[in-house]
């Protein structure tokens, strides 16, 4: 499933607990298939990926990691809730080589990509987070 994997697979028991804390803080769960990538492959890189969405090309460089990184998904949330710019049900999954991030919707899991640039206008790239790993595997 999750191809797009440049590191091999772990056990990530650590993010797993820190998921957990997250979701009681923001009142959230996580899809599943998320979940299932944190538990195996957190903070590992991945290979350049691109997808078209209705003509756009998309491409994602990195999986946002819930530990381990300086760009962590908790130091993400509370920045976007600081600058006030990004809805508040909207959760960071992976960002581009320009910047802009991928986010999660917590009520639908739906994933839109928001420019650094335009955050007004989020672009729907998936309907679901399954489906936002199913064109990274393309």
């Amino acid at each position: 499933m999750f191809e797009f994997i440049k590191g091999k697979e772990k056990n990530c028991k650590e993010s797993i607990k820190k998921i957990k804390e997250i979701e009681n803080k923001y009142g959230i769960l996580f899809p599943d298939k998320l979940v299932e990538f944190y538990s195996l492959y957190d903070g590992e890189k991945i290979d350049l990926r691109k997808f078209e969405v209705n003509g756009f090309e998309c491409e994602v460089v990195k999986i946002v990691p819930i530990i381990a990184d300086k760009m962590f998904f908790e130091s993400i949330v509370e920045s976007d809730r600081a600058d006030g710019f990004i809805p508040k049900d909207y959760f960071p999954l992976a960002r581009d080589r320009g910047g802009n991030f991928y986010y999660w919707k917590s009520e639908t899991y739906e994933v839109f990509l928001v420019f650094c640039d335009d955050y007004e206008n989020p672009y729907k790239v998936a309907d679901t987070v399954n489906d936002f790993f199913l064109k990274l595997n393309d």
